[in-house]
């Protein structure tokens, strides 16, 4: 896996520590790519790399081989930061754009559930998640002409870009 982060970004809104993110991982489960069975979340140095780059700077960019837990590494930090925005006063919305609606619902569900799993007080819908101060997590698909157009993105996580219909665009 590589990762880039661009040095000395100083963002106005809350930083995680990787060492918070991690631990609350620790107390989730989560699908098992072997057999779909659920059981406690063992983050990989991989995702643990992940979350350091992401306390560093707010811009990190990550090549990595397939089935490696990234991308559910970086929707936990997408739930985490969207949630420590919301209780310090910031209303922030966080945007993971994917190849595919049914991807999208997927993603939400998965972190829908670890509000539940959290105790996080959040309103979650087939597409979103909204915090108590306006806070939102959301997706878009990256198969319309303009994904995630109009309104004000503080986060924007994309994935999956390979699958894209033209990700370039």
């Amino acid at each position: 896996m590589a990762l880039s982060v661009i040095p000395g970004d100083k963002p106005a809104l809350p930083t995680l520590p990787a060492a918070y993110v991690a631990h609350c991982a620790s107390g989730l489960r989560i699908a098992q790519h072997t057999g779909g069975h659920s059981a406690p979340w063992q983050p990989t140095r991989e995702q643990v790399a992940l979350w350091e780059a992401q306390e560093r700077s707010q811009w990190v960019y990550a090549t990595k081989p397939r089935q490696t837990g990234i991308t559910t590494a970086a929707l936990l930090g997408d739930v985490l930061w969207v949630n420590a925005c919301d209780v310090s006063g910031h209303a922030v919305t966080c945007t993971i754009v994917l190849d595919t609606d049914a991807k999208g619902l997927a993603k939400i569900a998965i972190a829908a559930d670890w509000c539940r799993q959290l105790g996080l007080d959040v309103r979650c819908l087939t597409g979103s998640i909204t915090w108590p101060n306006g806070s939102t997590l959301n997706y878009a698909s990256a198969h319309v002409d303009e994904p995630a157009r109009s309104g004000t993105i503080h986060r924007l996580h994309l994935t999956e870009l390979p699958f894209w219909s033209n990700p370039t665009r």
